[in-house]
């Protein structure tokens, strides 16, 4: 009888995303770049879009993050952002904007996305 209530309280308590982590998050494609659109002085800042793919089972919020490095493999910059806020994203690909992830440096040669975390977002009540 033990076993049972214990086998319950784990099922009960152990939701679906929970089997989920940063590794069943692939970057598929990333194209980001620094754009200077003034006209009077340079003004760089960064766009460009990712698309990433949710092997989990359930909709999660993933965290990824962005590391610059300059032509000797240093990190530059680095930053964390949750591309889709505080929703959860659905299993398959998403794309997302990658503007305003990293301050212009002009020392940055490459960057690489990475998933770091994987969240469930409560659904608020409508």
């Amino acid at each position: 009888m033990r076993s049972i209530t214990l086998l319950t309280l784990c099922l009960l308590f152990n939701p679906a995303w929970a089997g989920c982590s940063e590794y069943d998050i692939i970057i598929k494609s990333m194209d980001g770049r620094f754009v200077d659109q003034c006209a009077i002085k340079q003004c760089f800042h960064f766009e460009g879009e990712a698309v990433l793919s949710n092997d989990c089972a359930n909709p999660v919020g993933i965290k990824i993050k962005i590391t610059a490095y300059d032509e000797d493999g240093a990190v530059v910059a680095s930053n964390t952002a949750w591309p889709a806020g505080t929703t959860n994203i659905p299993s398959g690909d998403y794309a997302f904007a990658l503007s305003q992830w990293l301050p212009y440096n002009p020392e940055i040669k490459t960057f690489v996305l990475k998933p770091v975390d994987v969240e469930h977002w409560r659904e608020q009540d409508l």
